[in-house]
């Protein structure tokens, strides 16, 4: 959404209806403003002089406490132009702090933007991304979660959703696989995204040690991507899973042939040559973990280095 679409979209939402129950995710978790009165609350204090590249002027932003800068609905009301701009500077901001390397500044900035403008599903979506960047992947899986429920989802929040949730440490609970599926079959309906789908069909399939979603998706990839390195890896995972060990070594050798990462092949031999009495043991503890080594490396690593420069405390 380009600046001017911002702009006019903050106005509109100025003047739209009381902030939605999904707003309670934010605020009743843990992730109220911090302290001090809100914008507009009528208590008496010295409004700072907010940033040098703001669009508001009436609606400074003060980066030590950007939510606590946010205007409630009566004085957004007065003044929805401003407020219009007050969400694109929220934007920018955040868009700055990125490119400074300030990731949890960027976490407060859309943390900020979704009291804003909790009504729309680009604000969680952007929050969501913001904490999957710092790795706080249990609050990312539940932003992500709430953008799916509001006007404006858009493909990226799903499998964002689906990432985020497994990147969670142990099993999905009933709820969270519950969900997992019912976002698969959401996605099983839209046009053209077979492949984005049967991808993901294929990594909840191996955290949840379910062979017939891994039966399913390997069968979409043979045909749709039938020479992807990852499409061999899944219909290795579910060979190991099956216990059909002689087929697990026939893709081994079809996989040595692709260029895998050595770390990867290694331990797809070992667990191959551990045979079908350790099936259960890979994939109760090392299966989840397999799949972000051989087809999600890049993204974790960017993650990882992204985290690495983090300040010791948020702003």
């Amino acid at each position: 959404m380009n600046m001017r679409a911002w702009l006019v979209w903050g106005a509109m939402i100025a003047v739209s209806a009381p902030r939605p129950a999904t707003a309670q995710a934010l605020q009743g978790g843990g992730e109220s403003a911090p302290g001090g009165a809100p914008a507009g609350s009528g208590e008496e204090q010295e409004e700072p002089p907010g940033l040098p590249w703001q669009l508001s002027k009436a609606f400074p932003i003060d980066e030590t406490n950007i939510e606590g800068m946010v205007p409630d609905k009566k004085t957004r009301n007065r003044n929805p132009m401003e407020f219009g701009y007050f969400v694109q500077d929220l934007l920018e901001g955040a868009e700055l702090a990125r490119k400074n390397g300030e990731y949890f500044l960027v976490v407060a900035y859309y943390r900020a933007l979704v009291k804003a403008v909790p009504e729309r599903a680009k604000s969680w979506s952007k929050l969501c991304e913001a904490y999957a960047v710092v790795n706080d992947h249990e609050r990312a899986s539940k932003m992500c979660a709430t953008a799916l429920s509001l006007p404006g989802v858009e493909l990226q929040d799903y499998t964002r959703f689906v990432r985020e949730t497994l990147l969670l440490p142990g099993k999905p609970s009933p709820q969270l696989a519950s969900q997992l599926k019912d976002v698969l079959d959401h996605l099983d309906k839209q046009p053209n995204i077979e492949a984005v789908t049967s991808h993901l069909r294929c990594e909840v399939g191996v955290t949840l040690s379910d062979a017939g979603m891994l039966d399913k998706c390997t069968a979409a990839l043979a045909r749709l991507e039938p020479n992807n390195p990852k499409t061999v890896v899944y219909e290795w995972m579910l060979a190991m899973l099956r216990g059909q060990t002689d087929s697990a070594a026939r893709l081994l050798k079809r996989a040595k042939s692709m260029n895998l990462p050595s770390e990867n092949i290694e331990r797809m031999q070992a667990l191959t040559g551990a045979g079908s009495s350790r099936r259960y043991i890979w994939t109760g503890l090392g299966a989840a973990l397999f799949v972000l080594a051989a087809a999600g490396a890049l993204m974790v690593a960017r993650r990882r280095r992204a985290a690495g420069a983090l300040a010791p405390a948020a702003r």
